[in-house]
């Protein structure tokens, strides 16, 4: 019950720029509701707006893995994302951008119309230079 004031508070705290308040009350909900799909969310949220790629992966992980189908496409989402954002990565920009296309795919297989996932695959197909196929998409 109180895991939903909780998510409000945190994201009022994130929506006034206080991430340490933020992050407080996310833990608290964590604390209330282990494991609650919409609390991962917000935690997984949080630290892609940080740039802490590596907690952010985990935890979008650890989403697709319940099986919860409410948050699978956002998870493949966010994680595409966050290969697409490392391809910087010494020696491994081919398998990071493989890794993106894959996630977004998954999305599209399910739902053809989600356009955020058509907008994460033309950007890779940008980024590989194919602006025809890019535009198609």
């Amino acid at each position: 019950a109180y895991v939903n004031s909780y998510l409000r508070l945190a994201c009022i705290a994130r929506d006034c720029g206080s991430i340490d308040n933020c992050s407080q009350w996310l833990r608290n909900a964590c604390r209330v509701a282990p494991g609650n799909s919409e609390v991962l969310t917000l935690v997984g949220n949080l630290h892609l707006s940080l740039c802490d790629w590596v907690p952010a992966q985990k935890v979008f992980e650890q989403l697709l893995a319940t099986k919860d189908s409410g948050v699978e496409s956002y998870s493949n989402l966010s994680l595409g994302t966050i290969y697409f954002n490392n391809l910087n990565t010494p020696r491994k920009y081919a398998k990071h951008l493989g890794y993106a296309a894959t996630f977004y795919q998954k999305v599209l297989q399910k739902d053809r119309a989600n356009a955020y996932a058509a907008n994460g695959l033309g950007c890779i197909l940008a980024e590989k230079a194919d602006l025809v196929k890019a535009k198609e998409v």
